[in-house]
């Protein structure tokens, strides 16, 4: 009987993605790391356009619970994340919405959602695209991520169908 995997999010030393992931493939380790298009200024004044990790010195990785200190003892990282004492687990839900945002937005940012003292995060328990701006090229896009925590922006958006993203992210 296999156990059940689910995705995990590691702490990684700086620079290192590339490494980890190698070594981690190795090992037979299913990883993501989400990409975001980033626009730079060149010494002469014209732009070009790098690819860089979405989520600064952090990488997915899917798992099972027995395959925890392979990771661990592979060089360049340095923890999981946990919540509240107990590892966090990042929802297939998220994964998948991230992996859709990011196949239809290029620019894109992260921002924490802020914590509410009151109760909790106060968010939904899947994925959610917030409404209103969808089509409209001089709007922003956010989609929220509740396990992770995070909200992602779009700030380049296209021209695209609202039933479309509507449809993918369920």
């Amino acid at each position: 009987m296999t156990a059940e995997k689910q995705w995990y999010l590691v702490y990684l030393k700086e620079h290192s993605e590339k490494k980890v992931i190698d070594t981690l493939t190795r090992k037979n380790i299913v990883t993501f790391l989400p990409l975001t298009k980033v626009k730079k200024q060149t010494i002469l004044g014209s732009p070009s356009f790098t690819w860089l990790p979405l989520f600064e010195r952090l990488l997915f990785v899917h798992l099972a619970v027995s395959e925890i200190n392979l990771v661990n003892q592979t060089e360049g990282v340095l923890n999981f994340f946990y919540w509240l004492s107990t590892l966090a687990v990042i929802s297939d839900e998220d994964i998948q919405a991230i992996r859709i945002f990011l196949d239809i937005y290029q620019n894109v940012s992260c921002e924490k959602i802020p914590l509410s003292t009151d109760n909790g995060f106060g968010l939904p328990e899947k994925s959610e695209l917030e409404a209103g701006s969808l089509g409209k090229p001089e709007k922003l896009q956010k989609l929220l991520l509740p396990s992770l925590g995070y909200f992602l922006i779009a700030h380049e958006t296209e021209e695209i169908k609202e039933s479309i993203l509507r449809r993918a992210i369920g």
